[in-house]
């Protein structure tokens, strides 16, 4: 890709409130059609992140570039007219956002189509349920066609079929170019949406990249080895997962990451050595384990 299709750069910027650093040194490069999924606990930065991409906090240190075609911004709570159409909020939204009366008419044709709305447009928000009312919000952020459209918290909330019809939405926009970041707590829409992420935590960024290359970093050739048992482990039991290199984690399971061969070696064991087991395998790390390896520092979540 050319620096053309760069659409966000962020250079060493930090947020600092009432002499607390809240954003620390973060750069952060984000290009057409990419999607990153920001990630980090309550209190990372992220919001802050967010509000300093938009304008809205100008950083201490550093430089924010966002391409001439804006960004677009999907909030966690709904933000539109509940009495009016789907229709109608198009329009009064693509008027509040200075588009001319053609463009107002050409971007609805457009967005309507893009996001599956003809069979609704007539129909009041109000009536929607909360997945459609979701995507009507997603359509009235891309009303001026952003180079960027950022989203906070995207799915919350909605049902299993809503959040697969938004997450195909946003699949598609990517594929048309459009970049894009959201914040999500589900690891497995960050996995089904998501080609780069982005780690904060206490305002730091601890990793970022295309994931592929994230996990292949972190855990290259190695597995998730999971054990779990019938009712809490004895102190015997806990000595010999100890010993195999297993930590505890919560409902009497225990976890590791291991290099494949070793991970065969401790399941094959775990049937001969605890009494009370109920269950042991392995899998490959996900971003869920890439999460934790960051900022928890664990294995478990």
């Amino acid at each position: 890709m050319s620096l053309s299709d760069l659409v966000l750069d962020l250079s060493h910027v930090s947020v600092t409130y009432e002499k607390t650093e809240v954003l620390s040194d973060l750069s952060l490069s984000i290009r057409e059609g990419e999607v990153h999924a920001l990630l980090g606990p309550n209190g990372a930065g992220k919001t802050t992140l967010i509000r300093t991409i938009l304008g809205r906090i100008r950083p201490s240190r550093g430089q924010v570039f966002v391409a001439p075609s804006g960004v677009g911004f999907v909030p966690q709570e709904i933000a539109l007219f509940p009495a009016l159409t789907i229709r109608e909020n198009l329009v009064a939204f693509g008027k509040l956002a200075g588009l001319s009366r053609y463009d107002v008419k050409r971007r609805v044709e457009a967005v309507t189509n893009a996001l599956g709305f003809r069979d609704r447009s007539n129909q009041s928000v109000s009536d929607l349920s909360g997945g459609w009312q979701r995507r009507v919000n997603v359509a009235v952020a891309i009303l001026n066609n952003p180079a960027l459209l950022i989203l906070d918290e995207p799915t919350v909330g909605v049902d299993k079929a809503a959040r697969e019809g938004l997450q195909d939405v946003l699949r598609q926009l990517a594929a048309d170019g459009t970049a894009i970041l959201m914040t999500t707590h589900d690891f497995a829409e960050a996995e089904a949406v998501c080609s780069h992420a982005v780690l904060l935590k206490n305002g730091r960024c601890l990793a970022q990249g295309a994931i592929p290359q994230l996990m292949h970093h972190a855990f290259d050739g190695q597995y998730v080895v999971s054990v779990e048992t019938q009712e809490a482990a004895s102190a015997h039991d806990r000595k010999r997962l100890a010993q195999l290199g297993l930590h505890e984690c919560a409902d009497n399971r225990v976890e590791a990451i291991l290099p494949h061969d070793r991970a065969l070696e401790v399941v094959s064991k775990m049937s001969n050595s605890l009494g009370s087991l109920r269950r042991a395998g392995f899998e490959q790390p996900s971003l869920q384990t890439l999460y934790h390896h960051h900022i928890k520092d664990l294995t478990c979540p």
